[in-house]
């Protein structure tokens, strides 16, 4: 696994693997996790713990989280080389979300933002039916998460 965000760290592991970044405003979670995978280390889920997590209220509160997470996933992406692969798939969409807006503003085709509604919207009510909430919203908050984590890389 390479980063939980609720990992718990023995002192020292984290002074062994030189520490979290304070430099870094967010993700020193995240990039201490993977500096330290590469140095051998192996993170472990463990049954017994457990964590309550309360997500944003507003719609307004995630696109700011996860622009933040995308800009600092970023950041330490080009200053340690550590970006997992995976993280460019919010950017993909957010660059696919683009073109597609540029195509049908051009008046040319509709079909690629369709094709992206309809992706989110069957991802969204499958999420949905799972953990028994609002598939629209659900299918909103999922959407919002990519294109808010996205922005920022698509832009680099």
């Amino acid at each position: 696994m390479p980063h939980h965000p609720f990992a718990i760290w023995r002192r020292e592991d984290v002074l062994r693997y030189g520490g979290f970044d304070a430099a870094l405003h967010r993700n020193q979670d995240d990039e201490f996790s993977m500096r330290a995978i590469r140095q051998g280390a192996s993170i472990r889920l463990l049954a017994a713990p457990s964590i309550t997590y309360r997500p944003r209220e507003r719609f307004r509160g995630v696109a700011v989280q996860y622009f933040q997470y995308g800009l600092w996933k970023s950041a330490v992406g080009l200053r340690y080389g550590l970006f997992p692969k995976r993280s460019l798939a919010p950017a993909a969409v957010t660059g696919s979300f683009a073109a597609g807006l540029a195509l049908a503003a051009a008046g040319r085709t509709r079909a690629p933002l369709g094709a992206l509604a309809a992706a989110y919207t069957l991802a969204g009510w499958s999420i949905a039916t799972r953990r028994d909430s609002n598939p629209v919203l659900t299918s909103a908050a999922l959407a919002l998460v990519h294109l808010s984590y996205g922005a920022h890389q698509t832009c680099l």
